[in-house]
């Protein structure tokens, strides 16, 4: 399955602690918004791929290391101000963020959501034209992808429909935005697109596409996935999502959002999230403190300690002998098999190698050809992909946390026990703006 973190309430900015102590224990529990006697119970070893949507990732940025499945990133970054969104960051804290989360997860799985647009004599069209073109300048080189909406008439847009004084749009709008907004997206090397709209914008230049594609979904899991059925009407594409959280949760406040209603409940169950966590560590303590402090019976049972601590090391060290003599006559280490090759621009193949995958066939827009060696990098492993990105080449693989990357002129790739990685291929400096990529089917211990 597919985890939603989350289209209730955002988790990253405000339950990432409880979120992290989940995803540790092995489980969530969510409980049915429409049914709230209905608890349904979520282990996290059946999740394929963690998306998370946020408009503050500041929280989790520390902690995505201690996650080992794949995960993408919708961030969504508004023009407005603190009379419409009470309680989120400046924008300029959350575009440095976007930057790092960036360089983290990499381009390829973070997405920038400017996320509702509506019309006012304040926030006008032209407004939304310049605030939208200062975003594309400020991200360029960190997100390709931008998806936005226009204002949908929810309970709370209704509540607040003073506060918000918007106005229905015009085609003359659709044509400015549609128009401007394509302009700006591709001077910045991105797309930018609408996803369960009415109106795509695609006659004003905005690619037709989805918040999560069958696609994207498939090169990062291997794995095929239905139609997320909560959206009706058929205008919707994306790929089967689970969601968790709970709806007033949220501490944004925003005026237009649909998953706020109530703000005094928003504070209770804020505040009631905060005295579970305490309970929680409290509980903990209480139980460390009631553990005896005899002194006889802590020597004894440190002795008995002491004696199983030495013959599972020794086990340990036995099997580890036998393992590594068994793996010397076939090189040991872990594979990559059954690799799939592809990229944004330029031409693609498959491959389906034993530790070892060609970049040659790689085509550069300008026919010049560049190979460049990068020893001793280090990079961070997030997910089953290996990524050219100017010129430079980093790998990802799950579980599996730093590695050395080597680049030279032929073409191998091996995963080196868990160790080390060497990766070497011709780089064609020009073929990828940021964007290339390789997907990896499989990793396995041969």
């Amino acid at each position: 399955m597919i985890l939603n973190v989350s289209g209730r309430t955002d988790i990253v900015a405000f339950y990432s602690d409880w979120f992290i102590k989940r995803y540790n224990e092995g489980f969530v529990d969510v409980r049915n918004p429409f049914n709230p006697k209905l608890v349904s119970r979520i282990y996290f070893d059946d999740v394929d791929l963690i998306l998370f949507c946020t408009k503050n990732p500041i929280p989790i940025l520390d902690k995505l290391k201690y996650i080992d499945k794949p995960i993408l990133f919708h961030v969504t970054l508004t023009p407005y101000k603190n009379d419409i969104e009470l309680n989120v960051l400046s924008k300029k804290t959350v575009i440095e963020a976007i930057k790092k989360l960036s360089d983290i997860v990499g381009i390829d799985n973070l997405v920038i959501r400017y996320d509702p647009i509506f019309i006012s004599d304040y926030y006008s069209v032209e407004y939304h034209i310049r605030a939208f073109d200062k975003l594309c300048y400020l991200l360029n080189g960190y997100v390709n992808k931008i998806i936005v909406s226009f204002i949908d008439d929810y309970k709370n847009v209704r509540k607040n429909e003073r506060s918000l004084k918007f106005r229905s749009f015009t085609e003359d709008d659709y044509s400015l935005i549609g128009e401007n907004f394509s302009k700006s997206a591709r001077s910045n090397g991105m797309t930018v697109q609408t996803c369960f709209e009415d109106r795509n914008l695609v006659e004003y230049g905005f690619i037709k596409g989805e918040c999560i594609s069958h696609e994207a979904a498939f090169k990062l899991t291997g794995k095929t996935y239905k139609n997320w059925t909560a959206r009706k009407g058929g205008k919707c594409n994306c790929v089967q999502l689970v969601d968790i959280g709970v709806y007033n949760s949220c501490k944004h406040f925003c005026k237009y959002c649909y998953a706020n209603y109530d703000e005094k409940q928003v504070i209770d169950n804020f505040n009631n999230q905060n005295q579970n966590m305490n309970n929680s560590m409290n509980n903990q303590q209480s139980y460390q403190n009631q553990v005896p402090n005899n002194n006889n019976n802590v020597n004894g049972n440190n002795k008995k300690s002491n004696k199983t601590i030495l013959i599972v090391v020794i086990v340990i060290l036995v099997l580890a002998f036998l393992y590594n003599s068994a793996n010397k006559s076939n090189g040991g280490g872990y594979t990559i098999n059954n690799q799939q090759s592809g990229g944004s621009t330029g031409d693609s193949s498959s491959y389906s190698l034993y530790a070892t995958v060609s970049a040659s066939d790689l085509a550069s827009k300008n026919g010049n050809n560049y190979t460049e060696q990068y020893i001793n990098k280090k990079v961070k492993v997030t997910g089953l992909v290996v990524r050219i990105e100017d010129g430079k080449t980093s790998i990802s693989a799950p579980g599996l946390k730093y590695f050395t990357v080597s680049c030279n002129n032929e073409s191998s790739l091996s995963l080196s026990n868990g160790a080390s990685v060497s990766i070497t291929g011709i780089v064609k400096k020009d073929t990828f703006t940021r964007g290339g990529y390789w997907v990896m089917n499989s990793c396995s211990l041969e």
